[in-house]
């Protein structure tokens, strides 16, 4: 009782001055490189939400389901294969897994290619805790063949960067890799994996607990249009 009545005193001193507040925002390395900074400054980008005050931290999907369950952040956006049992779900977005090469490589003239074919040649690739990369060394230790590990770096830029030198190819989600392919002089070959598509939701205990604020961007995250189609 006294939980929900302070709830509902903090609910109407927001509306009484307009919407204030501020909210934690957890979110994965992939929904960060691809999108989330661009959705909440679209989102602070309205008057009507002058007074509120977000901060983005990116954890792995696994902590930002923990941390979201033990209540230390109202809301996060993981990759959904991740267990979430207990807590809310929304549609956020998808990515796609894509190998990105440099030119004259020989997967760079294909017009796709599987997850093995890839196993032949040297890998940048991100820290082996990322949500991505457990999911490739996973798949790689299904097929038998391991990784060829020719540098690990901490993000997707930096393994863009790698790739243009002509050190090794990469995988890594299309949509991240898409807006830097012609300047960097990159060739993007989806993969035709059926775990290359990947989709991201909005975690939270409980609609009741959120602040007003925090409503208000989980109903914008949740209202994300869908992205342009992967191109066959």
């Amino acid at each position: 009782m006294l939980s929900t009545s302070e709830r509902i005193y903090r609910d109407m001193a927001s509306y009484s001055k307009g919407i204030r507040g501020h909210i934690t925002l957890l979110a994965n390395i992939s929904a960060i490189a691809e999108s989330v900074p661009d959705d909440v400054a679209e989102f602070l980008k309205n008057p009507a939400h002058r007074g509120i005050q977000i901060d983005i931290e990116e954890r792995n999907s696994k902590d930002v389901v923990r941390c979201v369950r033990d209540g230390s952040a109202s809301i996060g956006i993981f990759w959904d294969a991740i267990d979430h049992e207990g807590l809310r779900t929304r549609h956020y977005s998808e990515d796609h897994l894509a190998v990105v090469t440099y030119e004259g490589h020989p997967l760079a003239s294909l017009d796709s290619v599987s997850f093995e074919q890839t196993l032949d040649f040297d890998h940048v690739t991100l820290p082996s805790t990322t949500s991505v990369q457990a999911m490739l060394n996973r798949a790689a230790a299904i097929i038998g063949k391991p990784m060829n590990c020719r540098s690990v770096v901490s993000t997707f830029d930096a393994a863009l960067r790698v790739v243009r030198s002509g050190l090794a190819i990469t995988v890594m989600p299309f949509e991240m890799a898409r807006p830097w392919a012609a300047i960097f002089g990159l060739h993007i070959i989806p993969l035709t994996s059926n775990w290359s598509k990947r989709t991201f939701s909005i975690c939270y205990r409980d609609e009741s607990l959120l602040s007003p604020a925090a409503r208000l961007l989980m109903e914008h995250l949740a209202a994300k249009p869908p992205q342009d189609a992967l191109p066959s």
